[in-house]
């Protein structure tokens, strides 16, 4: 299926991981884990094992062993290079074959212990064919490949560029880049103003933060993994729309549910796929605007404080707004006798006196969402964009 859209280039390495594979005791629908950095060699292997029905899980590179071993005996994995000038290590798995080549890959959701979500093959090529038409994407265009392998936004790069025909390149410096996806906290590193011939800087994988340069082609992803990556597209002061093949839902309660070509099997879990319902829900609260919609925040990061509702990124927004010297905000739950819980704010940016940050605050929000301590911060802990929340409760809550 994949063969007429493997560049020329790569079609020789892929034959060598061909050969290689076939060689293996394995059947369709095995689980083979890859653990490698990012590489035309990883892509060709990525592709060889997809010809052969197998499904894959690329991990993360920088996992500690620990977690390695826990990750791979989690995807009851029959495979696992963890180098491609060493043969792979062979495993005796418990469970049998999934039934179609595609993805198992680690959510980087708001749980503890991510969920493995499966995605077939034809779901990744479903949301890489909307992801063409949304963004224009064409023969002519580059798409510069700067998100990792293990994450479903970098695999939607690659898909995008196989079917479209456009080049991928692994140089950040190559000056006919035209499309790069992003997650905001790279903006405070690149101005990207030496990419010439750039149009479209496509953000996601974490809230967009408010203060947005004006001289880049900016766009605005939804997605999740579950659908395969990007769901919805927004531009700047519009709403997120659906992209072709993608339905959204905001019930009563404000909760975001989402279906359409591209959503996952189920969760993998013990030899199970526990299917997801017709309508999935996102965990994101958002309210309909005209044809589409606009995120408020996570459904489970809300906490209630003397019996009223917190939402954190409310708070984290206003501040982000307000202040300009501050670059990143969370605002965390701090456990308290009377109210349950009061809110907290970790800051990140040039410290503020904490009287000038409650007065102004005070403007604008009621007293009992006002920050009980803001602490100013040299950096956030993030997976991939992503400020873990988890991490931060365990560390500064305790």
């Amino acid at each position: 299926m994949l063969d007429c859209f493997i560049p020329t280039p790569l079609k020789e390495e892929v034959a060598h991981f061909r050969l290689l594979l076939q060689k293996l005791p394995l059947v369709p629908g095995d689980r083979i884990a890859l653990q490698l950095p990012p590489s035309l060699s990883l892509i060709a292997l990525l592709l060889a094992a997809l010809e052969q029905k197998l499904v894959i899980t690329p991990l993360n590179r920088y996992l500690p062993p620990s977690q390695i071993q826990s990750h791979l005996e989690r995807l009851d994995a029959k495979l696992f290079f963890s180098s491609l000038q060493e043969p792979p290590q062979l495993f005796s798995p418990h469970y049998p074959p999934l039934p179609d080549q595609g993805f198992l890959l680690f959510t980087s959701g708001s749980t503890a212990l991510p969920k493995i979500a499966y995605l077939p093959l034809q779901a990744i090529l479903a949301n890489a064919s909307s992801g063409i038409r949304a963004l224009s994407l064409t023969p002519q265009d580059h798409y510069l490949l700067n998100l990792p392998l293990y994450h479903v936004s970098g695999l939607a790069i690659l898909f995008r560029t196989l079917l479209s025909g456009a080049s991928l390149t692994l140089d950040p410096q190559d000056p006919r880049i035209t499309h790069l996806s992003a997650v905001p906290t790279q903006l405070y590193r690149s101005s990207f103003t030496h990419l010439p011939n750039l149009r479209c800087l496509l953000l996601g994988g974490a809230p967009i933060p408010p203060l947005l340069p004006q001289n880049l082609p900016l766009c605005f992803s939804y997605g999740l993994t579950e659908m395969s990556s990007m769901a919805a597209l927004a531009y700047p002061s519009s709403p997120y729309l659906p992209l072709p093949g993608k339905e959204f839902l905001v019930t009563p309660e404000n909760e975001l549910l989402v279906r359409g070509n591209s959503l996952f099997s189920g969760y993998w879990e013990k030899g199970t796929l526990l299917p997801p319902n017709s309508w999935f829900s996102t965990g994101d609260l958002a309210k309909q605007a005209g044809n589409g919609f606009q995120v408020l925040g996570r459904k489970d990061f809300q906490f209630s404080s003397g019996g009223e509702k917190i939402q954190p990124e409310e708070i984290e927004t206003l501040l982000l707004t307000t202040f300009p010297e501050i670059q990143e905000a969370i605002v965390l739950p701090l456990p308290d006798p009377e109210f349950g819980a009061r809110p907290i704010a970790l800051l990140v940016g040039t410290p503020l006196p904490e009287t000038a940050l409650t007065t102004r605050l005070l403007a604008l929000l009621p007293r009992f969402k006002i920050p009980l301590s803001f602490t100013f911060v040299d950096s956030l802990p993030k997976s991939l964009g992503k400020v873990n929340r988890n991490k931060l409760m365990s560390s500064v809550l305790g």
